[in-house]
């Protein structure tokens, strides 16, 4: 402990770095988005929710767009989209000679939609290291007055196809101080969602805990269940989800 401060203090050290699509990150963004205003936006559509388009500039910022003020985007990447009525295509998106209209080039058929009535937007990569996205963070943190040191880390990891949704979450703290047993608290979860037809979705859930403080060595859950996207709107998202769990 000879490097950290004769001052009581609280050194916190956080680390976050972005695992697996490092490269992607980096990639050129050519998705042009037009506003009503004439500005014009380049960087990476990411997803569309609730009347909401999140977009990723070329400078790394992320940032929210009404959906009501865009005239226009361009984009070669393939992306799935949803409209009001539950219908769903996929393709690159083009603009429309059309007020208020946008094309969705499929393979084979292009589709006019009204941006209104368009509900989700979701990105759909093509190479397995482009549909997989994750993380891992990395902290330490020391209080020389209570002697009290401790380390966490945690990752996670999506992977999502036209109609499967994977997701893998690990967290862990260890704790150590000078008059007591090292402590640990582990989480681990697995989750899988399947897209079903006339907006029903099943899935299920796999969980291991261990927390030493309390006691619990491991801990598993199990759960699975069903559920319908019954309200999807620019303004709303209203579902029901019946699920069972077992431990």
């Amino acid at each position: 402990m000879s490097l950290l401060s004769n001052k009581n203090s609280n050194l916190s050290l956080s680390l976050l770095i972005f695992l697996l699509f490092s490269i992607q990150l980096f990639a050129q963004k050519t998705d042009i988005v037009t506003l009503l205003n004439g500005d014009k936006i380049t960087g990476e559509v990411k997803y569309l929710r609730v009347g909401i388009l999140t977009f990723k500039t070329d400078n790394m910022e992320t940032v929210s767009i009404q959906w009501n003020k865009i005239q226009s985007i361009e984009t070669q990447n393939y992306f799935e989209i949803e409209v009001a009525d539950g219908r769903v295509f996929f393709g690159s998106i083009a603009p429309s000679d059309n007020e208020g209209m946008m094309i969705v080039k499929g393979v084979t058929l292009d589709h006019n939609l009204f941006m209104k009535y368009i509900v989700r937007i979701n990105r759909i990569k093509e190479s397995f290291w482009d549909i997989l996205d994750g993380y891992v963070k990395f902290g330490f943190s020391f209080t020389k007055a209570s002697q009290i040191g401790q380390i966490s880390f945690g990752g996670n990891a999506k992977y999502r196809t036209k109609i499967n949704v994977s997701e893998l979450s690990l967290n862990s703290v260890i704790t150590t101080t000078e008059k007591e047993a090292t402590s640990s608290k582990n989480d681990l979860s697995f989750s899988y969602q399947h897209n079903l037809e006339h907006e029903w979705f099943a899935g299920g859930i796999a969980s291991l805990q261990e927390n030493s403080e309390l006691g619990i060595k491991l801990r598993t859950s199990l759960g699975g269940g069903i559920g319908n996207n019954f309200i999807q709107s620019q303004n709303q998202w209203l579902y029901t989800l019946a699920v069972t769990m077992h431990n």
